[in-house]
């Protein structure tokens, strides 16, 4: 299976789902909650901006992202477009770019360092 440019990262909110899905679709992101056992609480966020993107709830004020698409352009479209809506909504974040090798090629975040700058 070829490689497909991705994203990772986490996102700093007690918003429970729904609310983060709500506050999102208000800066006018769309999403979907989705139901899977294999995630946790068995919900999941979708969203849809051009990549295949989730975000899960880790822990009660933690949720992990995690995105792909065919091109570098439609991942960076999408990476700048999430972290440009939590930002809006003042929720800290940092999320993480990576080429074929997952070395590092670029980092978007709020309020949250990324792993390879100092706090």
């Amino acid at each position: 299976m070829a490689w497909l440019p991705q994203f990772a990262g986490d996102i700093a909110s007690d918003l429970s789902i729904s609310e983060l899905s709500q506050q999102l679709s208000n800066v006018g992101l769309r999403s979907e909650m989705r139901f899977s056992s294999h995630y946790t609480d068995g919900i999941y966020l979708r969203l849809y901006i051009g990549a295949d993107v989730i975000l899960e709830r880790e822990a009660p004020s933690n949720y992990v992202v995690r995105g792909e698409a065919t091109t570098a352009e439609q991942i960076r479209a999408a990476l700048v477009q999430l972290s440009s809506c939590l930002t809006l909504l003042d929720i800290r974040h940092a999320i993480e770019a990576y080429d074929e090798s997952t070395a590092i090629i670029d980092c978007l975040h709020y309020n949250w360092p990324c792993s390879d700058e100092q706090p």
